[in-house]
């Protein structure tokens, strides 16, 4: 095989495109019978009898592989940087939360013979909470 004709066939490979995955609620099924359909795109050089296509073939898929996945990670530092971890997202929002329970009249300092437990129940039983 000649070199011009490998050439061409790296160019027939690489100018192929995939199809954007549509998952709905059985994403493991779909996700399955979305690559067995792009598998039909690569299949005349997959299943060729000449190894070295079959072999080069393999490698363009493996590295256009590797360039989504280094795109996502790429894409999801970026959404860290912005929004945060999944933990700091949670914090957020109990923190929301807390603020938007939280009673305008709440003791500032503790008042002479008050606990900090007292005040916490007190707060419990205004808020119909059961106490054992």
């Amino acid at each position: 095989m000649t070199f011009t004709l490998v050439v061409n066939k790296v160019k027939a490979i690489n100018a192929i495109s995939l199809d954007s995955a549509p998952f709905t609620d059985d994403m493991v099924h779909e996700s399955a019978r979305h690559a067995l359909e792009q598998r039909k795109k690569y299949a005349h050089w997959l299943d060729s009898d000449d190894e070295l296509i079959v072999a080069n073939a393999m490698l363009i898929i493996i590295g256009r592989a590797l360039n989504m996945l280094k795109s996502q990670i790429e894409a999801q530092g970026t959404a860290f940087e912005e929004t945060g971890g999944f933990n700091e997202r949670l914090t957020a929002v109990r923190i929301e939360a807390r603020e938007k329970n939280r009673e305008p009249s709440a003791p500032a300092r503790l008042r002479r013979g008050q606990t900090w437990f007292s005040v916490f129940r007190a707060s419990l039983v205004s808020s119909n909470v059961m106490i054992f």
